[in-house]
């Protein structure tokens, strides 16, 4: 019997050595598509040199549709990064907050509050946790495209976005504001979401910083319901709740013409909107610095010229 135990516990053991040796393997060494790297652009911020970022944004395209984080640069100097995907699940959200606070130290995390009402379970948490520490799970289809470099190097993240996570889009596909349908889905936030929320609230809190929960303008997902539960929630739970849809906070879109796909997202127009207004609230908290005067941060002075060159060329 003892004999048997041993062989189990060394088998074990034997095992997780060679899942580990795998992930080294495998994982990625930049945060490029050529490198494999997955969701590159919400990884984007592991290639910002490290504490430089102030404000980091997570959630799902609604944020990344939202925020330009190089007008917040132009207008205040605040540093900020985007770190969102597509129905980007909350468990994923928490590993890329987990991750990034290895190399950065910000002052306040956004979370865009539309990702608060996507579904998810408990074997989400599972998978994002053996993402988290034994990356061949999550890389496991690089194997046919391993190089030389991959059995060499260690990991070096140079890939920088001049977006900063951002998704730029001139497309104008105009809403009938008179048509609006609302969506059907449950206002309501479901239970293993709260959790989530309350363990990214949990990390903030121990790492000294400030969490927000933010709502961008949205023609069809908003509701008055949808608004007090999220409220309630926050109120409940000690987290600051910014909507952008209602109160002082309000952007005015014009959804015949500032949104690129019939009012689930803004375009560049609108997205620029949001993003004064967010500044604007932003400043009032006195919690982010003004880097533009500050020499360790004049390359996000030439990342905004080439921001405006990307954003010029594509609207002529």
């Amino acid at each position: 019997m003892k004999s048997k135990v041993i062989k189990s516990i060394s088998f074990i053991i034997i095992l997780i050595t060679i899942l580990i040796l795998l992930s080294l393997l495998f994982n990625p060494k930049n945060n490029s598509n050529e490198a494999g790297m997955h969701n590159r652009s919400a990884n984007g911020i592991l290639a910002e040199p490290d504490n430089t970022i102030d404000l980091m944004v997570i959630g799902n395209s609604e944020a990344y549709a939202t925020i330009v984080p190089m007008e917040l640069w132009n207008d205040y100097g605040y540093t900020s990064y985007i770190c969102a995907s597509p129905e980007q699940p909350l468990p994923l959200t928490i590993r890329l907050v987990v991750e990034a606070l290895k190399h950065q130290k910000p002052k306040m995390i956004i979370l865009e509050a539309s990702s608060m009402h996507l579904t998810s379970d408990l074997s989400d948490a599972s998978d994002q946790v053996l993402n988290h520490f034994l990356k061949v799970f999550q890389y496991h289809d690089r194997w046919k495209n391993l190089s030389k470099e991959d059995f060499t190097s260690k990991p070096e993240y140079t890939n920088i976005n001049i977006m900063k996570g951002y998704e730029y889009s001139n497309e104008v596909v105009g809403l009938d504001v008179n048509t609006i349908e609302k969506t059907s889905e449950s206002a309501a936030i479901p239970r293993v979401n709260q959790i989530y929320i309350k363990l990214i609230n949990y990390i903030c809190k121990k790492n000294d910083i400030k969490f927000t929960i933010v709502r961008a303008p949205s023609s069809l997902y908003w509701s008055e319901e949808v608004y007090q539960n999220i409220k309630t929630f926050c109120d409940n739970n000690g987290m600051d709740y910014v909507d952008l849809n209602v109160g002082e906070n309000k952007v005015t879109i014009d959804w015949t013409k500032e949104t690129r796909d019939a009012g689930v997202h803004l375009n560049h127009v609108g997205a620029v909107k949001a993003t004064k207004q967010l500044g604007k609230y932003l400043h009032s908290t006195n919690l982010l610095e003004n880097h533009k005067e500050d020499e360790k941060f004049k390359v996000w002075n030439e990342q905004y010229s080439e921001y405006k060159k990307i954003v010029n060329e594509k609207e002529k």
